[in-house]
């Protein structure tokens, strides 16, 4: 079989044994209960997947090929934004302000005639 063809006997949920999870509705439960997180839904594993994939810098074209989502759209929709994400950003955006210098440069024209070169003055502001 060639790679990503699934064979009768190449199940995703089994048993210890080996044998097929018949009722995936009953093993989530008792899955769920057991590591002490029944309120976890088997789709909440797909939006952390896709969040994880993302916070390691997996390309979005890689991360929708891997999690299956048909469109980029649809693939977005499970990308959500942690307020602890926005967090990260902000320290990390704060911690390269201070390699950049806190000048910044500002454009604007000096002159408006059309028949005229275009003239700019640059001024450097503290």
């Amino acid at each position: 079989m060639g790679a990503g063809h699934k064979i009768q006997y190449d199940f995703v949920f089994t048993r210890s044994d080996g044998m097929p999870v018949v009722d995936l509705r009953k093993a989530w439960k008792w899955a769920t209960d057991s590591a002490g997180c029944p309120v976890l839904l088997l789709h909440d594993l797909r939006h952390i997947g896709v969040r994880n994939l993302r916070r390691i810098g997996v390309a979005e074209s890689v991360a929708v090929k891997i999690s299956g989502h048909k469109t980029a759209s649809i693939f977005r929709r499970s990308d959500i934004v942690a307020e602890s994400d926005l967090r990260d950003a902000a320290r990390l955006l704060d911690g390269k302000q201070n390699q950049f210098s806190h000048s910044s440069a500002i454009a604007r024209p000096q002159s408006q005639d059309a028949e005229e070169k275009f003239e700019v003055e640059v001024m450097l502001v503290q």
